[in-house]
């Protein structure tokens, strides 16, 4: 479970807790992936998005998916999640056709 608010209001409380994620993830990234993908990886990356940075919560996807596939595993579900994740902050950050490309690969 995560303390995080659902929608941010505060912008600088925001970038402290993505920052304390991003310290926490540097120290402790293997912990934060057992048995499943700690919910604050994905909502560090829908902060982002929602303080107006669709591209560095795009990136933040792309790595949750890359390091959640290593740690669990390409079929996991939060893998899975993850990737559903990255496609649609993609189709957010402008890209249509790479977004629907990741969805169809979902599929």
């Amino acid at each position: 479970m995560t303390t995080r608010p659902a929608i941010e209001t505060d912008t600088a409380l925001g970038q402290v807790l993505r920052a304390n994620t991003e310290a926490l993830t540097g120290v402790a990234e293997e912990a934060l992936h057992q048995p499943h993908a700690h919910p604050v990886l994905y909502r560090a990356g829908f902060s982002l998005g929602e303080a107006g940075q669709a591209t560095a919560a795009r990136d933040h996807l792309h790595h949750l998916t890359e390091t959640t596939r290593h740690h669990l595993g390409s079929d996991h579900p939060d893998t899975l999640l993850a990737r559903h994740d990255l496609a649609s902050w993609q189709a957010l950050a402008g890209d249509a056709a790479g977004a629907t490309a990741a969805f169809a690969a979902l599929l």
